[in-house]
């Protein structure tokens, strides 16, 4: 194919937080932009293109006349403004939300502060895509994307969700940067390869990254000189869309990887302290915290989606120094304003009816579940010999109640302490009010049989890992060593709320501490696991042995369910114990996000995690990657510096549901997982009268199991955005203050009413 035109994207891709901290980013940032503005005053026919709001911002809290000539620039049109999001995310293992927000976020900035709105993403240095970012994508006002890293695509294609939604996708080719040391013939001989490409229209990525990267004077004065040889101009996205937007393409539907696939599960740490911060950020903004609270920790929250962080691919001193701090902030931001509103909302109630105190119970999820709590507090505060053994609403209705081990021996005044648990039925939506009392009747304690036979299934297993901490090479662990070995199980307890098995496991110097638990009405197990982990260079995997003939294999994704065919392979077979069985076939290290699951004829079994992002399946056996023990922004060739230690290396703490269940549609899955992984709130009341009435937050009533609400926040006027997905094959409605709003199946709405 003959090459029409080769566009120069000057750009200089640039990593706020990485292998540096967020002040060297800065600094770093200021000076390739002093640069390259300079260069754009001494060529006019040069133009230059960036993304991400982080960066204009630190330009305009800190350098306002570089800011001012920006803004010339974009009005100019010499300066395109792409992305559209607050970083270049990861966007793979990134939630739904996540991914909205940054959009959310970033468009508004540009349009702001630019008059702008960007209709082209940019992620260029993500380690895969999910095969949902279409649907995101179009629901959040963008007509193409652009990126690098994936399997083999053509350069120029046109990328489905399974809803239908499509972007013009481009996939830059070789790279979005250009070495620092590059001779003239390199440079040249990479122009006259992009000669030879697979769509008439292609892009030149031209300019140096990534710390302090800039453009080139001596790479312009070569690009000046080659354009007389090759049809080269200096150009735009905006501009390379427009002339490829006539031309024939290619259709794909999938996700676009997996690359780097140690990036799934290195770093547990930073995954597990994003997963929860995230959790409260939102429920504190559903709870009624304002657009002004919540601005700054918005902004850090979608920071630490960064590509580099949320993978587990930075140094340790950007972590301890920057996102972990940030991440304290947005706790911090959101348990005060979850705390202040609880406090609202129940001294609103006429809570009389319980002369002991109580429980108040807040579902804000838009689906009935059975919630769980467990909150430290007095057993028997008014020395009356008993402690408390059931929970009573305002009709006489009664729950168990549980009293399990505090935190600490010791109760205040001396007075008997301990933890208060108990499962709460909780229509969506919706408080309760629960008395603690003391019936004197008998619940039945749920025994430990359905841990006991999770247990015979599950399994722990080492390998070892040299992959560094990207994965370099990585396509499945090999390399297993025995397995840690278990030294003892126990009974925990053992009630009419929950109860717990305990099995604790050896492996060299280290150990693993497993901790099942059950709850009455809740189908699904907890799995508490604390490692003491001192294995430099292994990879630890959870496994489960579910014994099914499975046929597909599931995972969360951003958007999307993302499945596989594992159906026998017609006249392969595997002899097991003298039984012959089919060969399963093997899938290598995968992302999920919030869950994973295999399905056979009638069931479904898997796990739901929010901060556990690869799987794999091998050998029909369904594994979770707890940990990887490697060192910190370990990078191929280069020799590894352990002098900050290991990545995972010592105490780590998880916790997941295992799941099986029957008659289960996998459409159901996501919702399933977001029933578990989001709990109920609550708190300890007293006994008072009614006080200023405090409503509910405002959630739109969903009309259909298959309609899941991702979100709902208020706006600084008083509004709502909100956006719904619709997991059904169906066309679905939503009803908004008595209005209904259509959700075509399988797609997401973003609405602000």
């Amino acid at each position: 194919m003959t090459v029409k035109q080769i566009h120069i994207i000057a750009n200089s891709h640039m990593d706020p937080v990485w292998i540096w901290n967020r002040s060297s980013g800065r600094r770093a940032w200021n000076n390739t932009i002093t640069t390259t503005v300079r260069l754009m005053k001494k060529y006019p026919e040069m133009t230059f293109t960036c993304s991400a709001s982080t960066l204009y911002r630190w330009l305009e809290e800190t350098e306002p006349v570089l800011f001012a000539d920006i803004r010339e620039l974009v009005a100019e049109g010499r300066w395109e403004i792409t992305g559209g999001w607050e970083v270049q995310s990861d966007t793979i293992i990134s939630t739904t939300e996540s991914l909205i927000r940054q959009a959310v976020v970033g468009k508004r900035y540009f349009q702001d502060k630019f008059g702008v709105d960007v209709k082209t993403a940019y992620n260029v240095d993500a380690f895969g895509h999910s095969h949902g970012l279409p649907k995101i994508l179009k629901a959040t006002g963008f007509d193409n994307y652009v990126f690098v890293r994936s399997q083999q695509t053509p350069s120029v294609f046109t990328w489905k969700s399974n809803d239908g939604s499509s972007v013009t996708a481009h996939r830059v080719k070789p790279s979005y940067c250009i070495p620092s040391n590059m001779t003239r013939e390199s440079f040249f001989n990479r122009i006259g390869r992009l000669m030879d490409g697979d769509f008439e229209e292609q892009t030149f990525f031209f300019g140096i990254g990534d710390h302090g990267g800039s453009l080139s004077e001596q790479y312009i004065a070569w690009a000046k000189e080659a354009a007389k040889e090759y049809p080269l101009v200096f150009s735009s996205l905006t501009e390379f869309f427009k002339a490829s937007e006539p031309l024939p393409k290619e259709e794909f539907t999938g996700e676009l990887g997996p690359v780097f696939t140690g990036c799934y599960s290195a770093c547990h740490t930073v995954k597990k302290r994003i997963a929860g911060s995230m959790k409260r950020l939102l429920r504190a903004e559903a709870l009624g915290g304002s657009e002004t609270e919540l601005e700054e920790t918005w902004r850090e929250m979608l920071l630490s989606h960064f590509h580099d962080i949320l993978p587990g691919t930075s140094i340790r001193e950007a972590y301890e120094r920057d996102i972990y701090p940030a991440l304290g902030l947005v706790d911090f931001k959101a348990e005060k304003i979850i705390d202040r509103q609880m406090a609202r909302l129940s001294a609103a109630a006429d809570t009389m009816f319980m002369p002991e105190g109580g429980i108040y119970a807040l579902n804000i999820n838009p689906y009935p579940m059975h919630g769980t709590f467990s909150l430290p507090a007095f057993t028997d505060p008014n020395s009356k010999g008993t402690p408390f053994d059931s929970l009573a609403d305002k009709d006489g209705n009664v729950l168990p109640l549980q009293i399990l081990s505090p935190p600490t021996s010791y109760g205040p005044c001396g007075v008997s302490w301990g933890r208060l648990t108990a499962v709460v039925p909780m229509e969506k939506c919706s408080g309760r009010f629960l008395a603690l009392s003391r019936t004197g009747k008998k619940f039945p304690a749920l025994g430990i049989t359905r841990q006991e036979k999770l247990l015979e299934k599950l399994s722990f297993q080492v390998y070892h890992d040299d992959y560094g901490t990207w994965g370099f090479g990585l396509e499945r662990f090999s390399g297993r060593f025995e397995s840690p070995v278990m030294e003892n199980v126990q009974k925990l307890f053992d009630g009419p709320v929950c109860s717990s098995l305990r099995a604790v496991y050896r492996f060299r110097d280290s150990s693993i501490r497993l901790d099942l638990t059950a709850f009455r009405d809740v189908p699904e197990i907890r799995m508490s696991i604390k490692t003491c982990w001192r294995e430099k260079q292994t990879a630890l995997k959870l496994a489960v042995a579910h014994g099914l003939e499975a046929k597909n294999f599931h995972r969360g994704q951003s958007g999307a369910i993302q499945s596989r065919d594992i159906s026998d392979i017609p006249g392969n077979t595997i002899w097991v114990d003298s039984v012959e069985k089919p060969l399963y076939r093997n899938f290598g290290e995968c992302a999920m996000v919030d869950w994973c699951a295999l399905e056979a004829s009638n069931s479904i079994t898997g796990f739901y995690s929010s901060d556990l992002h690869g799987c794999d399946l091998m050998d029909n056996t369904l594994r979770l990657t707890l940990l990887r023990c490697v060192p910190y922004s370990d990078h191929k060739p280069f020799p590894a510096n352990t002098e900050d230690g290991y990545i995972d290396e010592g105490t780590g703490e998880f916790e997941l549901w295992s799941f099986e269940y029957s008659d289960i549609d996998v459409a159901s899955l996501p919702a399933l997982a977001q029933i578990r992984l989001n709990n109920i709130e609550a708190c300890e009341v007293s006994p008072h009268a009614a006080g200023k009435p405090c409503p509910m937050p405002e959630i739109p009533e969903l009309s259909s199991k298959n309609i899941l609400l991702e979100s709902c926040r208020t706006t600084s006027d008083g509004n709502r955005i909100f956006h719904v997905s619709n997991n059904g094959d169906k066309e679905e409605t939503v009803r908004w203050k008595g209005q209904r709003i259509a959700v075509p199946p399988h797609a997401i709405i973003l609405s602000d009413h």
